[in-house]
């Protein structure tokens, strides 16, 4: 799994912020201390200097230089344990100011041997999450917000279940598609307006998120006019990463599938969106509610192709639940 860079970008830089008012923090005690004890100020200069004097005492040739750098840090013991003792005996814990970082697995780096330290990977987090605020317009939801009761449990018709049983179906399927920290596969969502696409699509992008999937949550409509925007400014630095992440991405979501202005333009960037994927074995969940007979006429051969021979269909339907939950609004 990859990284987003503009999130990663975002992520680094409120890992600085963190540490720049750390840092600020460490000052403003040291400050305070060292006006009521003049003598902490005294201690804090003697060991900046001596870090100098130890520097020096380590490059310089001869046979005491040893010596003289052991001479030099016991001096500097003397005086942390004399600062810690000022410290306790007014009240304050010995380590008070001490300049420790903020993460001592990464040392405020955002990176260890292993990679990615924990601190930068849960600010990254939280800024996809923040991401996925904007894109999706919904608040933080997971698979065990979904609420079934808001889904009949008649069935209608010549079909074998339920509303709500198809929809706690397909709540599995989508769950069973983020197994083992990734997606797996794509999936392409229909169904009438108000049948819970968009919501269990938006439970799928989060909880990819808390895996840490790179995941880009977007519509058709903006997203192919953006395809169409960069025919015409080339130079659009903006344009080109905002494609590249939806090209690249572990996991896209494409809603509105077939409600996009369509030019030969959008048709040609859609083919293309979805082919680069796929050849890469890149996991995609389209969601539309238009019928398929309205996609057959409105897409070339080429997409239905791969829509019809990539993608795993999951049907949505029933009444539309939003109505459910406001039937007095009149």
């Amino acid at each position: 799994m990859g990284f987003d860079g503009k999130i990663l970008a975002r992520a680094t830089d409120a890992l600085s912020q963190r540490i720049a008012a750390h840092e600020r923090d460490l000052d403003s005690r040291a400050q305070t201390l060292e006006s009521r004890f003049p003598r902490l100020h005294e201690i804090d200069l003697q060991l900046r200097r001596s870090v100098i004097r130890a520097i020096n005492s380590a490059l310089s040739a001869g046979e005491d230089a040893a010596v003289r750098v052991r001479e030099q840090q016991m001096k500097n013991q003397a005086l942390q344990q004399e600062r810690a003792s000022i410290l306790e005996q007014n009240g304050y814990p010995p380590t008070f100011l001490d300049r420790e970082p903020l993460c001592v697995r990464c040392a405020d780096t955002g990176y260890t041997k292993e990679g990615m330290c924990a601190c930068l990977r849960a600010l990254y987090r939280e800024e996809q999450m923040q991401e996925l605020r904007y894109t999706t317009g919904m608040s933080p939801v997971r698979f065990s917000d979904v609420d079934f009761s808001l889904f009949s449990t008649q069935k209608t018709g010549s079909s074998r279940i339920s509303p709500q049983e198809n929809m706690r179906y397909i709540a599995h399927v989508c769950q069973s598609f983020l197994k083992d920290r990734g997606a797996h596969g794509n999936l392409f969502f229909s169904g009438p307006t108000g049948t819970g696409k968009t919501f269990l699509a938006a439970c799928l992008a989060y909880s990819a998120a808390e895996q840490d999937v790179f995941v880009v949550y977007e519509t058709a409509g903006r997203l192919l006019a953006k395809y169409e925007d960069l025919r015409f400014h080339r130079e659009d630095e903006s344009a080109k990463n905002d494609l590249s992440r939806c090209e690249n991405c572990d996991l896209l979501l494409l809603d509105d599938l077939g409600l996009e202005v369509t030019t030969s333009v959008s048709n040609a960037a859609l083919y293309q969106l979805l082919n680069t994927r796929m050849t890469a074995g890149k996991s995609c969940v389209c969601i539309t509610n238009q019928p398929f007979e309205e996609l057959r006429r409105r897409y070339p051969a080429q997409i239905l192709s791969r829509l019809e021979g990539g993608f795993e269909p999951l049907r949505f339907f029933g009444e539309d639940i939003r109505k459910n939950r406001h039937v007095n609004f009149y």
